[in-house]
């Protein structure tokens, strides 16, 4: 279990994410929760991740099917495949195709 920062941890949610079939244009609906419901300066573990990723979803209205498969993406491809350094790329990365994410503004 490793520890990661804010964006890593949201890089990790994205690969999930990506992996899975949520719709495109739910994406950066759960990147913008993500990016507001997450503090700053936090340090979460991958159960931590879980639980924010699980809470965002919810709040989202995604279904229990897709709220499953996200989650188990989030293991299998993400947490499993992936280092925290390459999850902090993954967020820049996300952050670059949707610059409105990097000021939290809407």
């Amino acid at each position: 279990m490793s520890d990661q920062t804010k964006k890593q941890a949201i890089g990790y949610m994205m690969q999930a994410a990506l992996k899975s079939s949520l719709p495109s244009n739910r994406l950066i609906d759960l990147a913008w929760a993500a990016e507001r419901e997450i503090p700053e300066e936090s340090i979460l573990d991958n159960t931590r991740t879980r639980q924010v990723l699980q809470e965002i979803m919810a709040n989202l209205d995604f279904s229990e099917d897709l709220q499953e498969e996200v989650m188990q993406e989030l293991y299998f491809s993400a947490f499993d495949l992936k280092t925290v350094e390459e999850a902090g790329d993954i967020h820049f990365a996300f952050t670059m195709l949707f610059p409105r994410l990097q000021g939290n503004s809407r």
